[in-house]
């Protein structure tokens, strides 16, 4: 397991041809710091070597090879789901759901205007205004289903959609990442603008820009850049494309289809971005959800007049019953049709970026919370802590100076 400040980065499986009857423990040697050739000063590394200790056992010619056996650590956290055996908890936070709170004074509004009516109809039974026809409400029950149809379908291609978006957004700032990492001399400005435009994406989405929620180091021009303001994710997008146009041969693939592939990702990036913007300034047409409030809203308030003369009392209870019903229904449209909110019931946009970040930081094999300034050395495999140190003090001694020469030109040697 490779971590760096507590956060798991990746786990590392090295293939090892299993021994036949062999017990094999895995060691973890202390801590040590070991210094890089490249680094100057007081800068230090701290590597963690893991030793395999096998040791072998007698073999037995009649036992077959056991075949080798992995046990894979690294998973997608599943989100929580609903399942049929949660009604009855359901059922018991029923008072403290949420849509229960926001549409809680649309339904006890017209609970009491159904109460005063049945109580009106109990001391005068022969008022007539209480005696209409439930033919009206008959009928217009079907457009009342199909207007909560098709308000509740809108809202939730509008939801579907921002997933999508950002799924594309996800693989896409991978592939940048990639390709960086893989073609590119000093990669981290561009994986470290690419984690930070994930995060800003979300908080300009949200109409808002707070860089303490933001763990990346990034340049001094680039937190000057974000200082500016505006579209903030354009900048960013601009300044990797900026980052990019120079691009140098490093990998096996031309250095033009290098960058026309990492170009076409950040064209990309910005593509997502003015489509996230598109459902955030567009929303569904005010006359639309209007009429369907103020549909429901009669229709639940007059029905009532329709079953006050066979129901009685009973009918406030029943009442209350549908209202509930239809006005959840509308008001769960309502919630989901802006995906990008920092509400609970919204896409979780900081999830994303964090999956953003964490992939980054795998691909570029070092966190992005370090300084640029910092020395970054890759070491594929360490046998012995002391050989190394040895190694590279060797390296760090200072060549012999020239010898002196006369200022005739004669060269002088000593014995």
């Amino acid at each position: 397991v490779v971590s760096w400040g507590g956060r798991a980065m990746g786990f590392v499986v090295n293939p090892v041809k299993p021994m036949r009857s062999a017990s094999t423990t895995f060691v973890a040697n202390p801590v040590k710091p070991v210094r890089s050739a490249r680094t100057t000063g007081s800068s230090r590394r701290r590597v963690r070597v893991v030793t395999m200790v096998t040791t072998p056992q007698p073999a037995d010619a009649d036992q077959p090879e056991p075949p080798p056996k992995l046990d894979f650590l690294a998973g997608i956290a599943r989100p929580e789901r609903y399942r049929s055996s949660d009604w009855a908890r359901n059922l018991n936070n029923f008072s403290r759901s949420l849509v229960i709170r926001r549409i809680q004074s649309h339904v006890f509004f017209t609970v009491c205007t159904c109460a005063v009516i049945a109580l009106v109809n109990e001391v005068n039974k022969d008022f007539s205004i209480f005696h209409l026809s439930e033919t009206p409400h008959k009928i217009l029950g079907v457009p009342a289903s199909l207007l909560l149809l098709f308000r509740t379908k809108s809202s939730y291609d509008r939801f579907w959609e921002g997933r999508k978006l950002w799924g594309t957004l996800i693989n896409r700032c991978r592939n940048l990442a990639s390709f960086a990492v893989s073609s590119m001399d000093n990669p981290r400005p561009v994986v470290s603008l690419t984690a930070a435009f994930a995060y800003l994406l979300g908080q300009h989405l949200q109409g808002k820009v707070r860089m303490d929620e933001m763990p990346i180091k990034l340049r001094e021009e680039d937190y000057d850049l974000i200082a500016k303001g505006g579209n903030v994710p354009y900048r960013i997008a601009s300044r990797i494309r900026d980052e990019i146009k120079d691009i140098g041969p490093k990998g096996e693939l031309p250095a033009s289809a290098v960058r026309i592939s990492m170009e076409g990702d950040v064209t990309t990036l910005m593509d997502v971005m003015g489509a996230c913007e598109r459902i955030v300034k567009t929303p569904v047409p005010l006359p639309y959800s209007r009429h369907t409030s103020r549909f429901l809203s009669l229709y639940a308030m007059t029905l009532p007049f329709i079953l006050v003369d066979s129901q009685g009392l009973k009918t406030i209870v029943g009442v209350a019953m549908i209202t509930w019903a239809l006005f959840a229904i509308e008001e769960i449209a309502h919630m989901i049709e802006d995906p990008f909110t920092d509400k609970s019931f919204s896409l979780p946009l900081a999830a994303y970026a964090e999956t953003i970040h964490g992939s980054c930081e795998q691909i570029i094999g070092h966190p992005l919370t370090w300084d640029y300034e910092e020395p970054i050395e890759y070491v594929e495999q360490v046998d012995d802590i002391a050989e190394l140190e040895e190694e590279e003090e060797e390296e760090e001694e200072p060549e012999d100076p020239p010898p002196p020469k006369h200022p005739d030109g004669i060269e002088i040697r000593f014995p």
